[in-house]
């Protein structure tokens, strides 16, 4: 309510509180007498006034307190300022009409009524108006966030479809077939389908924001099946999901880059074997993922250029709000873990 207490909502109360009170007084008067007194005229306007300022002043002075309490406290605080506006406003006038503070009880008891109908509409309208305002605001920043989102889908998108089309992985990948094509023919069809496969999921997946954790598994899968055609024994990985899981959805693509950097970072900065673990599990209502390896490691305050992590927790956040974890445990020689847990249900974000 902060623009409930600037001078555009005092000089708009002003008016509208003489404009209506003024007019309504000296049309009543029209009525009865049949003509327009000058000095009832000015009394209307003078006690219109001096009501209106202490009204105002007071109701913008009070009024984030009082909204504070119980709607009944809430009713009895607003009824009690502004009877104190009417009546600071009634003496004030009354004294320099008169030079006394001494008020008539009917222009009192009318006074109180008006004051109390007037103030109700006037700060009512106020209020539905700044929270039209929040509103609006709220969804342009969501809008925002929407368009933000999208930037950095398309932006992930085009990044691991560079990665998947990079010509080092489709030359690699296709040597390893010709190697393979006199000695295993079987073996090279179905890795030949594999990687028809993978390019098919990856532009199917890359097109949605959620997608089921059985599609991002089927592309890891076919990933590390193709990596295997070139680094043989050397790569060995595991995927442990339950059947239950496989139709959560998730970030589409969030997976896949870690399961990249496994390769990039960790297989080929050894000649050990390495074995890369993904495990999704359930946690009440999240859904957690871990993603490891027993490669060289990193350290993990400064993890190297390429790594696309920030990409991952800007898209997680994007999605979830503030609720999810994201956590890198790596170090020289211990090999690396990443932790990323998050609402199953995507609309319990932040609940």
């Amino acid at each position: 309510m902060k623009r409930f207490f600037c001078m555009k909502s005092f000089i708009f109360n002003l008016l509208v509180f003489v404009l209506v009170l003024g007019g309504f007084i000296i049309g009543l008067d029209w009525i009865v007498s049949g003509h327009i007194s000058l000095r009832l005229a000015y009394i209307s306007y003078l006690y219109t006034i001096t009501c209106t300022v202490f009204c105002t002043l007071l109701l913008s002075t009070l009024y984030t307190t009082i909204n504070k309490l119980p709607r009944f406290l809430f009713f009895i605080a607003f009824v009690a300022v502004v009877c104190v506006g009417v009546l600071l406003g009634l003496f004030s006038g009354r004294f320099i009409e008169t030079g006394t503070v001494s008020v008539d009880r009917n222009n009192l008891f009318f006074s109180l009524l008006f004051g109390l109908a007037a103030s109700s509409v006037m700060t009512s309208y106020t209020v539905l108006r700044e929270k039209l305002e929040e509103k609006a605001l709220n969804l342009q920043k969501t809008q925002l966030e929407i368009e933000r989102l999208k930037r950095v889908e398309s932006e992930a998108r085009l990044a691991s479809l560079q990665a998947k089309l990079d010509p080092h992985f489709l030359f690699n990948t296709l040597n390893s077939l010709a190697s393979l094509l006199y000695d295993d023919p079987k073996k090279t069809e179905d890795s030949i389908v594999r990687l028809s496969e993978l390019y098919r999921n990856v532009l199917s997946v890359s097109q949605r924001t959620m997608v089921h954790v059985r599609d991002e598994l089927q592309v890891v899968t076919d990933y590390f099946e193709l990596q295997k055609l070139r680094f043989g024994h050397q790569l060995e990985y595991e995927i442990e999901c339950d059947d239950s899981l496989m139709e959560a959805e998730l970030p589409g693509l969030i997976i896949e880059p870690l399961a990249g950097n496994i390769i990039k970072h960790a297989l080929q900065n050894t000649d050990k074997t390495v074995k890369a673990v993904i495990q999704i599990s359930a946690e009440t209502r999240y859904l957690v993922i871990e993603v490891e390896d027993n490669g060289p490691g990193f350290d993990a305050e400064q993890a190297p250029a390429g790594y696309g992590l920030a990409s991952i927790t800007e898209r997680l956040g994007l999605v979830y709000g503030s609720d999810y974890t994201f956590s890198i445990d790596s170090g020289r020689g211990k090999g690396t873990r990443v932790l990323i847990r998050f609402p199953i249900n995507r609309e319990e974000a932040g609940s």
